[in-house]
């Protein structure tokens, strides 16, 4: 149990009201969200989704584990992609 977990999870297990979810699956979920952000802010229709999925991931991790300003630093990089991308000069194409 390392100081930064806001909960104790060495029971190996996520008390959740009467669930109990298994830390295991908790982790692989946050890899596969990690990976779902990275890959889907690049594309244009899923950006905004894909937003509201990373705000709503990083306040449920705040809940669980603190690690300093790195969720509100996460999250106040979000706008660089929902931004329009306008390129300025000529298209000669």
């Amino acid at each position: 149990m390392l100081p930064h977990f806001k909960l104790d999870l060495t029971s190996g297990y996520f008390q959740w009201g009467s669930i109990a979810i298994p830390v295991m699956l908790l982790a692989i979920s946050s890899v596969l969200i990690e990976y779902v952000l990275a890959i889907c802010f690049w594309f244009r229709r899923l950006r905004v989704v894909t937003a509201i999925l990373g705000v709503l991931f990083h306040i449920s991790l705040m809940w669980l584990i603190q690690i300093g300003m790195l969720d509100w630093a996460s999250m106040l990089l979000y706008p660089v992609f929902l931004l329009p991308i306008v390129r300025s000069g000529r298209n000669d194409a």
